[in-house]
């Protein structure tokens, strides 16, 4: 039954369609009018669009939890019926005022039912209707001015993939303000944007509020030299159902340069800075950061490349600092041939909470690239790389912090953090902008194997498929030490019959020296891979094996995938994508067997 207030709701907007159908209508949109003069007019109100749209949307699962008796089912349809109408106009003069609308308006009627068993668990079970808005709104003042104006107003509902089983309902609106000065050797905008979104259909609601303000600079000087500055601010309001508000205040710069040297352009230099100012009722993190960059073209086959970065992270007491400096040297012989040389250094500083950490690593570097062509029924890839460099590490006290770590998280992978011995209870992972904290057990879950800690998805989380993420953690601090590192790695593919077939291989060594094991945690490493892929047509497949031998976490898994794509129809692609693994952690003693199916 829908409720009165959704009848006068239903009521207004059929009286606004009989208003607009006997109004002025234009058989040719504003949009495609003429460039003609135009005599001023206080009112064109123009419908281009009448329609009925109608939404539909049926879900049905079963779930059955391992080692459980208990059967979840969940049965979900949803039907939302609305009037549309697009209209476009202005006031006074096109010049002065001109503005455009999409607006749609209709009940939505939702039933679900959620089952343990025969027994239904759902609080709100059986039909619920709600009013349906949906609308856009833009109008643009002083269009030929380079002081031009441009307000909008948005609200949308919709749905949004979490991942491939997980979609929510989401309710969207937002509306803000555009302008600037266009002209002149700097011009720049200025924009100010409110936004609101409520999203229903996982476990736990949740609703976010942001209020930004942005502006933004450019200087071009030529066609490779510019300079671009900007400044944001952002105040947001975060609302987990069952969990305290988060509430903050981000402030965030950044300017980028680009210029051009040397004969025929041929030396270019890319300058980064950005700073960020992140805070919440809990803490509040600042980070910066400067890079360089220099490329060189020295001929027709050899470059050069030359980088140097500075980041530091300080959160409360605790303090990063972090200096990376390296330069490449890229010879072409031939065309099957790369060599790349390349010096590399860097230094980290932290302290804070009683502890504190100097690192320092240098080395060296080369990579080879070699391809070359079989006669008619293969090509050969072969390829080379080693590393050596010094570290030098002085510590004291009993605990690191590790402030913004960078992973992406993909699927349900399992992704691990940078450092060993790490203290799960202190993880915290969290979007880029430090908005949101996710939630363990219902965003991401934690596994530790040997010294390793890793971190992945869950169904029905809210961290996208894939998102990058930041993460924050403590781990056990090491003793002092000073060792010598080396890796080498050896790369094989062949591909046969015209890329039909493919065999690859791939072994990887990293060893050290000089370092009591007893007491330091010196990666050593050995890694084995080989596999075999073939390619015909629309189908792919393939297999392969993975011996991973570590004083952190070995494993071994095998994989096999199997894919295909085509197109039925015009403009249309139907695609499967399988696949199956085991993998098998012998220090921690546990088997992970994984099956995927993708249509």
């Amino acid at each position: 039954m829908i409720p009165r207030g959704q009848y006068q709701n239903c009521a207004l907007w059929l009286m606004l369609f009989f208003w607009t159908a006997a109004g002025t209508v234009s058989a040719q949109s504003y949009r495609t009018m003429r460039r003609v003069e135009v005599e001023p007019r206080w009112l064109q109100f123009r419908v281009s669009e009448v329609s009925l749209r109608t939404d539909v949307e049926v879900v049905s699962e079963k779930r059955t939890p391992a080692n459980s008796k208990f059967v979840f089912t969940q049965d979900r349809a949803y039907v939302a019926p609305t009037l549309g109408l697009i209209a476009d106009g202005t006031v006074y003069h096109p010049n002065f005022m001109e503005y455009h609308m999409d607006i749609e308006g209709g009940a939505a009627v939702h039933n679900e039912t959620i089952k343990s068993g025969n027994t239904e668990i759902n609080e709100t079970p059986g039909n619920r209707t709600d009013a349906v808005q949906r609308y856009h709104f833009l109008a643009r003042f002083l269009k030929e001015k380079p002081y031009a104006t441009t307000f909008h107003a948005d609200k949308d509902i919709s749905f949004q993939d979490y991942d491939f089983f997980s979609r929510v309902e989401v309710d969207d609106s937002r509306y803000g303000l555009l302008t600037g000065y266009r002209d002149g050797p700097v011009p720049f905008t200025l924009t100010a944007v409110h936004h609101e979104q409520q999203a229903t259909g996982l476990d736990r609601a949740f609703s976010q509020e942001d209020n930004t303000v942005t502006l933004r600079g450019q200087n071009q000087r030529s066609p490779y030299s510019n300079t671009e500055a900007g400044y944001a601010f952002n105040q947001f309001t975060r609302q987990d159902e069952g969990f305290a508000a988060d509430e903050g205040i981000n402030h965030m710069i950044d300017v980028r340069d680009t210029e051009v040297f040397g004969a025929n352009e041929k030396i270019r230099l890319i300058s980064s800075l950005y700073y960020t100012d992140m805070g919440t009722e809990d803490t509040t993190i600042t980070s910066a950061s400067l890079q360089e960059r220099v490329d060189v073209k020295h001929t027709e086959h050899l470059e050069s490349y030359y980088n140097y970065a500075y980041d530091q992270h300080t959160s409360e007491s605790v303090t990063d600092d972090t200096h990376q400096a390296s330069a490449f040297l890229r010879h072409q012989l031939y065309e099957s041939l790369v060599s790349t040389f390349d010096v590399h250094g860097i230094m980290q500083s932290s302290s804070g909470q009683g502890s504190s950490l100097e690192n320092s690593q240098y080395g060296a570097g080369i990579n080879e690239s070699y391809t070359k062509r079989i006669s008619t029924w293969g090509r050969l890839s072969l390829g080379y790389g080693g590393r050596v460099d010094q570290v030098d590490r002085s510590t004291t006290g009993p605990t690191l912090s590790i402030i913004g770590e960078s992973h992406t998280l993909t699927g349900f992978t399992l992704t691990p953090l940078n450092q060993p011995r790490v203290k799960v209870p202190t993880i915290r992972v969290l979007n880029v902008a430090r908005t949101i904290t996710y939630l363990l057990g219902v965003d991401y879950q934690v596994f530790s194997h040997g010294q390793t800690t890793e971190i992945s998805r869950v169904p029905g989380s809210i961290i996208l498929d894939p998102q990058a993420v930041v993460v924050d953690y403590e781990v056990e601090n090491q003793p002092s030490a000073s060792y010598q590192t080396y890796f080498n790695q050896f790369q094989f593919r062949l591909d046969l019959f015209e890329d039909l077939v493919g065999l690859y291989a791939r072994y990887g060594r990293t060893m050290n020296s000089n370092v009591d094991t007893n007491a330091v945690i010196a990666p050593e490493i050995t890694d084995i891979v080989v596999g075999v892929d073939a390619h015909w047509k629309w189908f792919r497949a393939g297999a392969e094996y993975e011996d991973y031998q570590s004083n952190l976490s070995p494993f071994t898994t095998a994989r096999m995938f199997q894919s295909a794509t085509f197109e039925p129809f015009e403009r249309s692609s139907l695609s499967f994508n399988l696949s199956e693994g085991r993998t098998t952690y012998s220090d921690a003693g546990r088997q992970m067997t994984s099956y995927q199916a993708i249509g």
